[in-house]
């Protein structure tokens, strides 16, 4: 699959990944490989999308925002970490709410459409990662899953033949 494009979206980077993921392999692997996380996956047509998104960055969860078709406003001042200090902790502005902003909090951002719509003023504060399936892909895939199926085949075969 596409686990090296993913590992690279788990290191801490200043801009958030924006995953355009027409099969949804990837934000499937996000939500079996990010589960300890205290993961959570809205979309951005849900009626607590706002809720949501308020009590994730509040106690630091790791949030996948699904279905979206362009970058919201609302989403600008975390994507920019417009972070604001106030003593020891640190707020941000989220609509017309300040909220605590924890540290641990991480946010992925993933769409389904091939061609989703970033406004020029949100592409320095996204990183697009496309995992579209090209042909050339494809054919990789088609051709390492047949070559292991008969590896393993063969292997057994092998083995069969060296103990008798």
């Amino acid at each position: 699959m596409a686990a090296p494009k993913i590992n690279v979206l788990k290191l801490r980077s200043v801009a958030c990944p924006f995953l355009i993921d027409p099969s949804s392999r990837a934000t499937e692997w996000l939500r079996t490989h990010l589960k300890e996380h205290r993961l959570e996956v809205i979309n951005q047509q849900d009626a607590n999308f706002m809720t949501s998104l308020e009590l994730a960055v509040r106690f630091g969860k790791t949030l996948i925002i699904q279905e979206m078709d362009s970058v919201e406003p609302v989403l600008y001042p975390l994507l920019r970490k417009d972070l604001i200090a106030q003593g020891p902790r640190y707020v941000v502005q989220i609509g017309d709410k300040v909220i605590d902003y924890n540290e641990d909090f991480r946010l992925f951002l993933a769409t389904r459409n091939p061609t989703p719509f970033i406004p020029p003023d949100a592409i320095s504060v996204v990183t697009e990662v496309n995992f579209t399936t090209t042909r050339a892909g494809l054919r990789g895939q088609v051709t390492y899953t047949h070559t292991n199926t008969h590896t393993h085949t063969l292997v057994k075969i092998h083995f069969v033949l060296i103990f008798i």
